[in-house]
């Protein structure tokens, strides 16, 4: 295609694959912390569900910045396999911007 880019989109896909699952974990743990502090009466659960619980905000951040890079990405591929380079190195430029500061959690 073009001498710049040498990528393996079939190989990419199982990438995305990977994270795309991981992520799904990671809004696993999420459901359950948020879960878990109204219906669990273990002693100290209070106390640490309170910890999780001030870093959901980051967290969800987290969450949100891979769905951006998993759709750029995805598009990225899509547009290079398609043979549209112009698109594809702009959807890999989105994919790749960071896009605002992390939240903080409290201390």
């Amino acid at each position: 295609m073009n001498d710049a880019w040498d990528i393996q989109p079939g190989q990419v896909r199982k990438i995305l694959s990977r994270t795309e699952a991981e992520q799904e974990s990671l809004r696993g743990v999420l459901r359950d912390v948020q879960n878990h502090e109204a219906t669990s009466t273990t002693p100290g659960a209070p106390a640490i569900a309170a910890f999780f619980l001030s870093r959901i905000q980051p967290l969800q951040w987290i969450d949100t910045r891979i769905t951006a890079v998993v759709d750029g990405t995805e598009q990225a591929v899509k547009a290079y396999t398609d043979s549209d380079l112009e698109m594809a190195a702009e959807q890999q430029h989105h994919a790749s911007a960071i896009g605002g500061p992390v939240p903080s959690a409290p201390r």
